[in-house]
């Protein structure tokens, strides 16, 4: 069989555990896994897992291969609308997505037999996003900032401290901002399907049009559902405050984004700050990319230096449980469903 800890062929794949890698002593089979983000992740992840077949295939479905066992896929656009590759799943048994959402890619994916995503791991940058847009609005960013002499005068600036924070989702990402506006002294109110309290401090309410009018600064952190779909919509927003802030950092089709417009446009909405919308990319001229009242950013409050680290390093403990039987964490269950 040949020597111990070495692989045998592409479609033996096994190796002998060592010192410090598992607790059994038995030959175990490694998959063939595929990565679809790039060559230099590839050569990150041999790096880490030297025993491992490991291929670096083209984002999307026309990247996979009908031996592929276990697939690192790429973000949702590469998948977004593609039809099911012919013989899919094939020997694919395990498929890891590399963010929190798992609406935007095709139904046909999720027959593989076990699917996870990565939810959880960007909460902490996405949350940093959120308090930027926020303190950006209050301290009236970059309209504060000033090029000439004339244009030194006393202004007035807002504040968080006191302000409203409604939170629509209270996941990993809704718990990260929760934290971090108690500690700016904001009222945090939460969007949950109980009415338990999440955390110290935040409040729970089960029914969006009771959001509604508590809010100063709404963010939108949920994940796109047959239920959550508009759930900003002409109502939500003529239950709203004048002066709301916006904030989307989960899907763009939880907002109406007609309504919006107008809602902006009336007051109803001061600033709308929105790293997603619908479709993705908006198409030239659409009037979200040139409303003086509106922050578009391109799906980018998950980025961060070593972001593409962090998720390598979540993978490579999911693919230890995996090789070993153990179950995997965050596991997408049938029918796919997620919570608030």
């Amino acid at each position: 069989m040949g020597r111990p800890g070495l692989r045998q062929c592409r479609f033996c794949r096994l190796v002998r555990a060592g010192p410090g890698r598992t607790p059994s002593a038995h030959l175990m089979e490694l998959p063939l896994i595929a990565q679809q983000f790039g060559d230099q992740t590839g050569a990150a992840l041999r790096s880490r897992l030297a025993h491992h077949l490991i291929i670096d295939a083209a984002p999307g479905p026309e990247g996979w291969s009908h031996d592929t066992e276990v697939l690192l896929a790429a973000p949702t656009q590469a998948w977004r609308g593609k039809p099911r590759p012919r013989g899919w799943p094939g020997a694919t048994r395990w498929v890891q997505l590399p963010g929190t959402g798992i609406d935007a890619y095709p139904e046909w994916m999720f027959d593989v037999p076990c699917v996870t995503t990565a939810a959880g791991l960007n909460a902490p940058f996405i949350a940093e996003f959120v308090m930027a847009t926020m303190l950006g609005f209050e301290k009236r960013f970059p309209e504060a900032w000033i090029k000439a002499a004339d244009d030194w005068k006393p202004r007035m600036s807002g504040t968080l401290h006191g302000k409203r924070l409604a939170l629509a989702g209270v996941g990993a990402v809704g718990t990260a901002v929760a934290r971090h506006a108690l500690g700016f002294g904001m009222h945090v109110v939460a969007l949950r399907r109980t009415l338990a309290a999440p955390m110290d401090g935040v409040q729970a309410v089960i029914d969006p049009m009771r959001l509604a009018p508590m809010a100063d600064h709404l963010v939108l952190c949920m994940p796109s559902t047959p239920q959550t779909r508009h759930v900003v919509n002409e109502t939500f927003l003529a239950a709203c405050r004048p002066g709301l802030h916006i904030v989307n950092v989960a899907r763009g089709d939880l907002i109406d984004q007609e309504a919006l417009l107008r809602a902006l446009d009336d007051g109803t909405v001061a600033r709308a700050s929105l790293d997603v919308a619908t479709p993705e990319p908006l198409p030239d001229k659409h009037p979200l990319y040139t409303h003086p009242k509106v922050r578009l950013t391109p799906h980018l409050a998950w980025s961060a230096p070593g972001a593409v680290v962090k998720l390598l390093d979540f993978f490579v403990g999911q693919l230890g449980l995996f090789i070993t039987g153990q179950p995997l964490k965050n596991r997408v269950p049938p029918p796919l469903s997620h919570p608030l």
